[in-house]
């Protein structure tokens, strides 16, 4: 549960205040809407892109934990080994947000402090 409040959520937030044109802007030109009824902006390559992008993110964050502990005598159950890796998810996917938000505002920065200072809590 609590993986889903850390690595879904900053998105949803993200998606609902990133805000490239106001409302006004968006309401008098009805143009602004063309490229994504015409499939420029999201279509099945950008989907494929997407969840390429996604395994690849997956796979360095398993291969980089699975290295660490390769050679560690104290990996002595699937916590030690998962822990890092939730962390890691955290991290990967806050950073990815940053990297792909146009907007810094007060709630984006809420979101993203709130996601790393309430992550410890999923531990207890």
């Amino acid at each position: 549960f609590f993986s889903m409040i850390y690595t879904s959520l900053p998105p949803i937030l993200v998606a609902i205040s990133d805000q490239t044109a106001s409302i006004k802007d968006l309401m008098d030109n009805p143009q602004f809407y063309r490229r994504g009824q015409i499939d420029g902006v999201f279509n099945l390559k950008n989907l494929f892109i997407m969840i390429t992008e996604g395994i690849l993110q997956g796979a360095v964050i398993v291969f980089v934990t699975f290295g660490i502990y390769q050679n560690n005598s104290d990996l002595q159950n699937l916590w030690a080994f998962g822990a890092p890796q939730m962390a890691a998810s955290v991290l990967v996917s806050n950073l990815h947000l940053l990297f792909m938000s146009s907007t810094f505002d007060r709630t984006w920065w809420v979101m993203l402090i709130s996601s790393f200072a309430f992550f410890p809590l999923s531990y207890i």
